[in-house]
């Protein structure tokens, strides 16, 4: 019978092996500390856990500090020293053995990546360990310059900056459960329990406040509903949460709408030096093209915008010229407003600068004043303001002006290479040659009035054309 029973169990781990893992757990080897985040400083403490206490690791921060949840739901980080099975390390290059902390002038023998090395203790400031090789070897090496051999195996935690409008935070959450938040947003950064009482910190959620972006919130729950919200420092004044109609644009939480708030993945961090180039260039290429193309849309939905305008007849074609003008920055200036303040919050001076840029290079290209001219003195009555009834009649020559008009450039001639000293320095200074041209070409322009008529209101009216000719004719 136990030679049967023994054959279900095994059957069953291979059918469903996921079933019978339960994942990574760890062992406290001391008493230690608990911390809300990473880094683990005094200010981020949160609690103290007993030697043989169990955690269940959830991801790291490099290969120093653990994600770990308790049998009782609390979550925190932990240094990889509160660990017994991070008391084993490997290394990935050649590190310095040193007899005592920050001593630097030793002639030891140091380690290797042939060696594994075992963790002993640590100094007062932490940032040196004592560790003894499989060979007895011992000494003192710079915290982290080897790693916990365990650390392979627990997936890296990467956020993504959330951003959202305070009141539109508060207002979408209030009341909602602990597990709805975190299916949401992602597993919090700690849990800290106190009877009936849960305090929840999401570090990658930023809210905006009175101006100020307020980097991490703490959500405390009673009896599993959220019940109030609290910054997590005291905020950071942004200039961009000043800009005209900011506030309103605020209320539209663009980049919720397409990220994954925190992912936990499998990364060796000693193998990244592997990776090519190529690939990596490539895509940073390509993301570059695809953001300038996205600030290229605001100046083609500007210009489409400005086509219904002209159908509305109470607008005289003055008027509507400005219009013209004013719609089309207002357009472009919302859209910047939703990028800067929903996607670019993290660099806004670069962001402001692209949009400089591509708005400029843009708007040399779609000009409103020919299109003010096209669609509105060509195509649209003065009188009766209908579209497509205008008529060309005929052509009154006015003037004529002689003048002329100047170009200048440069052509490259070559470079010339001298060698000194400055300071008993070499120095070698490289001067480029270029060689500047003018030319100057006489013009004529001739001054007409080109007469239409509306075929609707038969009205008439002429326009302005000055005519460029090359040469005094």
């Amino acid at each position: 019978m136990q030679k049967f029973f023994l054959l279900v169990i095994c059957l069953f781990a291979t059918l469903f092996p996921s079933s019978l893992k339960a994942g990574i757990d760890w062992t406290v080897a001391d008493n230690a500390k608990v911390y809300s985040k990473d880094p683990l400083t005094e200010q981020n403490y949160l609690f103290d856990v007993t030697r043989g206490t169990k955690a269940h690791v959830l991801a790291r921060r490099g290969a120093g500090s653990y994600q770990v949840q308790f049998s009782d739901g609390q979550i925190g980080w932990m240094d990889y020293r509160s660990f017994l099975e991070t008391r084993k390390l490997f290394l990935t290059r050649n590190i310095n053995r040193f007899p005592k902390p920050e001593q630097y002038d030793s002639n030891l023998k140091g380690y290797t990546p042939n060696d594994t090395l075992y963790y002993l203790g640590s100094n007062t400031k932490g940032n040196y360990i004592q560790v003894t090789s499989q060979q007895k070897l011992g000494g003192w090496i710079i915290n982290l310059t080897a790693y916990p051999l365990a650390y392979k195996f627990v997936p890296l935690r990467e956020t993504t900056p959330i951003l959202y409008a305070e009141n539109l935070f508060k207002s979408r959450l209030m009341g909602k459960t602990f597990s709805a938040i975190s299916e949401k947003y992602g597993n919090p950064e700690s849990v800290l329990r106190k009877g009936s009482l849960l305090k929840a910190t999401f570090s990658h959620i930023t809210l905006v406040a009175e101006g100020k972006h307020f980097h991490g919130v703490v959500l405390n729950f009673q009896n599993d509903q959220l019940e109030s919200i609290e910054f997590s420092d005291a905020g950071e004044s942004m200039w961009i949460e000043r800009l005209p109609l900011a506030s309103l644009v605020r209320t539209v939480p663009l980049a919720t709408l397409f990220v994954r708030p925190v992912t936990n993945k499998v990364v060796d961090v000693t193998g990244q030096e592997e990776k090519g180039w190529i690939l990596p260039t490539l895509f940073l290429l390509l993301k570059f093209a695809l953001v300038i193309l996205f600030f290229s849309i605001p100046v083609v939905l500007a210009r489409l915008s400005l086509f219904p305008l002209l159908r509305v007849k109470i607008l005289p074609n003055r008027l509507l010229k400005i219009l013209n003008y004013l719609v089309f920055f207002f357009v472009f200036y919302l859209f910047y407003l939703l990028l800067i303040l929903n996607v670019g919050y993290v660099s806004p001076v670069f962001f402001t600068i692209l949009t400089f840029g591509v708005l400029y290079f843009a708007y040399r290209k779609i000009r409103i004043s020919e299109f003010n001219h096209k669609r509105i003195d060509k195509d649209r009555c003065p009188s009766c303001r209908e579209l497509h009834t205008i008529k060309f009649l005929n052509s009154e020559f006015i003037s004529k002006k002689h003048d002329s008009e100047s170009h200048s450039w440069r052509t490259y001639e070559g470079r010339t290479t001298a060698h000194g000293y400055a300071q008993g320095v070499h120095v070698t200074v490289h001067t480029d040659h270029y060689q500047s041209h003018s030319t100057t070409n006489l013009i004529t322009l001739f001054t007409y009035h080109d007469h239409h008529e509306c075929t609707q209101c038969h009205s008439k009216f002429w326009l302005l054309r000055i005519e460029k000719k090359y040469g005094h004719l």
